[in-house]
């Protein structure tokens, strides 16, 4: 498990002047290469650029030794920014009869890339017995998930007093031969012999084991006080884990039966991020606000709306489909204050209620003066509860033409287009006064094909027959009380009243919190790169005043496909579940975009499609391996060009 706890064991982090005690800059720790979030601070401070969230923690260890009792505490705080830039400080102390010392260090780490990252951190040591400070040490690391089974990581940190003294080294790698349960480390680590590079290093071996599950853990380390000689004296540590979604605890240990040194002590932790927990809540509800775009209701303050990003109204449909495979979750109550979106939305999101119906999830949604088409996503749930004193309207059965031909008549206009074909209505509503028979039949169409499918979902989950819905539904509008008679909804009440009659308590905070990651995989993401209206030759400039419609420059969009594969590019199997494909719109005909292709090299290539997954007369859509380039396809313009991973 890639973790950023003091849930790793203890491993020793050696003094200058004995190996038999415990180093004024203990922290628990794992093989160089797993170590992460706020334990990383000085251990290896690449570890903190894969904290998912603010983090901190605090220790105490009792250390017993030859010398007498030694106190060790620690207390860190760590926050990433921007998902690439992190940043930690933290203070660590060591007390004993005639020995106190105080470090303080502030750290920050920055991702390279999804899998790599670089971290230096600096501290600085103040002895108050002797009334004097150390210099300015740096500890810088590095870190690499090369795959879900292997990572890397090295380390050098400076544990004499002066500058370009003799310092530690360290290099190791992690195993995960069973996916994330149990982690391997192996590490050396070069210990200086002395204040300068001349004096010599000694080689002391660490082994590290981890296993967890379900909330809990147990590691395990041994540590070889030298490659040549310490075999039979290791210095062990163990680690006995607690954790929680938002806080956990650990108990540890060191032994050196060699030095007759050993310590016990425990390690708290907080974080905004969600662990996996010992504790499974039962019977836990979600209430959920969508407004008309889809998207979740949530009080933002002034200045959140400069400093964070609102939910998108897909990432709502993400998060329903979490939701989905959250084992402790049993039911869900979704306000819905009224959709404002298409039919094909409606659609994604009737399927996502229903995809958390056949997940045994009880579904309740609320309605607020609804549309047809809000009571139609609201068919999917188990009941349908609706505002006392609101109404059904069903008036969107009915689509409105509007054309502007007479008006720009009136003012000495006359607009002229160019159209492909008879069903090409689009520009119709400028050069002409009233409908065609074809706008009438297109439209007809689309408003039969979800009429007829509203009322036979509607039928299908309300038990009421077809023929007496279209009845009800030629009422056109249908108070609430009148509903819940004629069985659409299920009880007409106040929003307030909902969870009084469920007898349910709901909670939304911990949804809404980034989970914790424990795989080393990256995550796969995909490019897409937008072309809005017609294509033009060359480039074109941003403007505010957009008076001949969205442009599109073949120069820019040649650039952004350029820029594109600057990440990894895979060959994917014939699997489908692997493959991933990109499509463009293109909205006119346009020849200068083809002139492009025929003389730029970059996109000469020969097409090696897996399939043709959709075609239409403005779309193409193929899979294929790693080339990309552009094609022409009865004067549609398409381009192509095969999956990536950043």
């Amino acid at each position: 498990m890639s973790s950023k706890i003091n849930l790793w064991l203890f491993i020793l982090t050696l003094s200058l002047d004995t190996i038999a005690s415990i180093g004024p800059r203990f922290v628990p720790a794992a093989s160089s290469s797993t170590l992460n979030g706020s334990w990383s601070l000085w251990t290896n401070p690449s570890g903190l650029a894969f904290l998912e969230a603010t983090q901190a923690d605090a220790s105490y260890l009792y250390e017993f030794s030859q010398s007498g009792p030694l106190h060790h505490g620690t207390l860190h705080v760590a926050t990433n920014i921007f998902d690439s830039l992190s940043l930690a400080a933290g203070i660590q102390s060591q007390y004993q009869k005639n020995k106190t010392q105080m470090s303080g260090i502030f750290a920050g780490a920055l991702k390279i890339t999804n899998s790599s990252s670089l971290g230096i951190s600096f501290m600085k040591s103040y002895d108050f017995l002797k009334a004097e400070s150390s210099s300015f040490m740096i500890s810088f690391g590095l870190q690499s998930r090369i795959n879900k089974y292997l990572a890397i990581g090295a380390l050098y940190q400076e544990v004499n007093n002066g500058y370009f003294k003799a310092p530690l080294l360290e290099a190791g790698f992690g195993l995960r031969p069973r996916g994330d349960i149990i982690t391997l480390g192996i590490d050396a680590r070069a210990t200086p012999l002395g204040l300068l590079w001349s004096d010599g290093f000694r080689c002391d071996p660490i082994f590290s084991l981890k296993a967890h599950y379900a909330g809990f853990a147990f590691a395990l380390g041994a540590q070889i006080p030298d490659i040549k000689q310490g075999w039979l004296k290791p210095i062990f540590s163990s680690s006995l884990e607690f954790n929680f979604a938002h806080w956990g605890f650990a108990l540890n240990s060191l032994i050196n039966t060699t030095a007759s040194n050993y310590a016990i002590g425990s390690s708290v932790r907080a974080s905004k991020a969600q662990w996996i927990s010992l504790q499974r809540d039962q019977d836990y509800w979600v209430e959920l606000s969508i407004d008309s775009d889809g998207t979740l209701e949530e009080r933002r303050s002034n200045l959140s709306h400069f400093f964070s990003d609102p939910y998108h109204s897909l990432s709502t449909l993400a998060f329903l489909k979490r939701l989905k495979s959250d084992r402790e979750i049993t039911g869900v109550i979704i306000h819905i204050k009224g959709f404002s979106f298409g039919d094909g939305r409606i659609q994604e999101w009737r399927n996502a209620l229903l995809a958390l119906k056949e997940a045994h999830k009880e579904i309740i949604v609320y309605l607020d003066n609804p549309s047809e088409r809000d009571y139609y996503v609201a068919t999917a749930a188990h009941k349908i509860f609706m505002n006392k004193q609101s109404t059904l309207s069903l008036g969107r059965f009915q689509k409105t033409l509007v054309y502007f031909a007479d008006l720009l008549a009136k003012i000495g206009l006359q607009a002229e287009a160019i159209v492909a074909g008879k069903y090409k209505t689009a520009p119709r509503n400028f050069t002409n006064s009233r409908p065609h028979k074809e706008e009438i039949e297109i439209y007809a169409n689309i408003l039969t094909d979800f009429y007829e499918n509203f009322l036979r979902q509607t039928s299908h989950a309300r038990n009421i027959s077809e023929e007496n819905l279209r009845k009800i539904f030629n009422q056109g509008e249908i108070t609430a009380l009148k509903a819940q008679q004629l069985g659409l909804i299920d009880q007409a009440l106040y929003e307030d009243q909902i969870k009084d009659i469920l007898q349910v308590s709901t909670k939304t905070k911990k949804l809404f919190s980034k989970r914790k990651k424990y795989s080393w995989d990256s995550p796969k993401k995909i490019s897409v790169i937008t072309i809005e209206g017609e294509i033009t030759d060359g480039r074109v400039y941003p403007t505010l005043l957009p008076i001949f419609g969205a442009k599109t420059g073949a120069l820019d969009v040649i650039d952004e496909i350029e820029n594109a594969p600057k990440c990894h590019w895979h060959n994917y199997s014939n699997k489908f579940s692997r493959r991933h494909c990109f499509s463009w719109r293109k909205n006119t005909k346009s020849s200068g975009f083809s002139k492009q292709a025929q003389t730029n090299d970059n996109f000469n290539g020969r097409c090696r499609s897996f399939g043709r997954l959709s075609r239409s007369h403005r779309y193409e859509l193929y899979y294929f391996r790693t080339q990309y380039y552009y094609g022409i396809d009865r004067s549609f313009f398409t381009v192509f060009f095969s999956g990536k991973t950043c």
